[in-house]
């Protein structure tokens, strides 16, 4: 159990799926299986996040490689930007392309590159979490836990056994519009805005997640103490879409994605003029991000589950694809774009539902 699952899910892109490689779900699909239409592009280096554009190309951020690429129509590979810490990217206005940086160093930065070539920053996020802190307020760890438990918790391991918001970003996921980029910060787990003129502000901090201590913590590393507690986990917003259906994001809660507490991942529908979030869905294995279809239909990749995963509007579930490793998942044109594989020869495929 990690009381800073902010960090687990990375200060950048490539720390994220380091540090959660070693809980891959044994008897993961080998291979991929659904309904495919091509083509497919292999050799991706942690395609941990794509959009397409209107044109039909699909924008790569390489999360390994410090790569944006552009993956068009017939599979061409073309790499756009080569930065350390690339993470989100997407279509900007006017031919742009609109991407993230997380440095080991701390920057956390909105950034641009024209249509020349030429990059430039649009908002210092790092700075703006500083400033702000957005979940600062709020309380994480194990609730109403007494002084002499407090005493036995494994702070090496496992962190304070109660502390609030720490500071951090990792902009993981962008939503591109005109007024601005929403951004999910995994670490900061929030959503904020970041407009052209470069002003950030928080549009919605998202609510910590609790989960009951089992019976038998020390499985978990927890002293017996501890049994029957609530935790309260960070939440960490792993993706942002916009749709005329509504505002939804998917969420990784910190702490082991392993089946050591269940699947705990989850998709909440946001209210970004009130700043709430309320629940749609949970019980994923390890949410890493969503597609929202025209007709209302949530697709949703699960990392650990193997599975791309539709939720339609009465909330039932079925599997449209079977993947090892799927990351990211976008709807354009009746088709999902999916990249898949990401600890290996990553890749990008498309499935019609």
């Amino acid at each position: 159990m990690s009381a800073r699952p902010g960090t687990q899910v990375a200060l950048a892109a490539l720390t994220v799926l380091v540090a959660l490689i070693g809980t891959v779900l044994p008897g993961a699909p080998a291979g991929a299986s659904g309904p495919h239409s091509g083509p497919e592009v292999e050799g991706l280096a942690g395609p941990l996040s794509i959009d397409v554009t209107h044109r039909g190309d699909v924008l790569v951020g390489q999360g390994f490689a410090g790569l944006v690429s552009s993956v068009s129509r017939k599979g061409e590979v073309t790499d756009l930007v080569n930065e350390p810490g690339v993470s989100a990217v997407g279509e900007g206005p006017f031919g742009t392309v609109v991407y993230t940086v997380a440095t080991e160093e701390g920057e956390s930065l909105l950034k641009m590159r024209t249509r020349k070539g030429a990059t430039r920053v649009i908002a210092d996020l790092g700075a703006h979490e500083v400033k702000r802190n957005p979940d600062g307020h709020q309380t994480y760890g194990a609730v109403g836990i007494s002084d002499e438990c407090a005493a036995q918790w494994p702070v090496e391991e496992a962190g304070p056994p109660v502390y609030t918001g720490i500071v951090e970003s990792n902009p993981y996921s962008i939503a591109v519009t005109p007024w601005g980029v929403y951004v999910a910060d995994a670490a900061a787990n929030a959503i904020v805005l970041a407009e052209w003129s470069g002003r950030v502000r928080t549009a919605v901090v998202l609510p910590p997640q609790p989960l009951v201590i089992p019976d038998d913590p020390s499985g978990i590393g927890l002293p017996e103490c501890a049994a029957g507690l609530t935790y309260n986990f960070e939440p960490v917003p792993t993706d942002i879409e916009l749709s005329w259906r509504g505002v939804y994001a998917s969420l990784l809660p910190g702490g082991p994605e392993d089946p050591s507490l269940g699947a705990r991942g989850s998709v909440v529908k946001l209210d970004l003029l009130r700043g709430r979030s309320q629940p749609v869905a949970g019980e994923l294995f390890a949410a890493t991000d969503l597609a929202v279809a025209p007709n209302g239909d949530i697709y949703v990749t699960e990392l650990f589950g193997g599975a791309v995963t539709r939720i339609d509007r009465r909330g039932a579930r079925s599997t449209v694809a079977e993947l090892p490793l799927p990351a990211v998942v976008e709807w354009s044109a009746d088709r999902l774009y999916v990249a898949y594989d990401v600890f290996g020869s990553g890749k990008l495929t498309t499935l019609r539902p």
